[in-house]
């Protein structure tokens, strides 16, 4: 038996987020405005680590391996450098043409 905002098993309804947490769409929704976020770091350099990321986005240090993790189960980003000590991200080629026509805007 199910519960959907005060009635029980009802059809077409939405779960309540109180009993679910939040829903799936909006998880994916706060992931793709953090991938967004560190797309520009890109412009700067090839490599990021997890340090550059955690204080980009202002996360906890678990918190962005496990994003990080995400991102290359994924496939928009690769490991660069594979050594857990310093272990640094690049972006994967077929993300990596995205950036071409933001590199033209970039200012000298």
């Amino acid at each position: 038996m199910t519960v959907f905002r005060g009635v029980v098993g009802a059809r077409g309804a939405r779960p309540d987020t109180k009993y679910f947490g939040p829903s799936a769409s909006s998880l994916c929704a706060k992931a793709a405005l953090r991938a967004k976020a560190i797309l520009p770091l890109f412009l700067k350099t090839d490599r990021l680590t997890n340090a550059a990321v955690r204080e980009a986005l202002g996360l906890s240090d678990r918190m962005t391996r496990v994003l990080l993790a995400n991102w290359v189960k994924d496939g928009w980003l690769k490991v660069a450098n594979a050594s857990n000590r310093a272990r640094a991200y690049g972006l994967s080629a077929s993300y990596r043409q995205y950036l071409k026509p933001l590199s033209a805007m970039r200012k000298k």
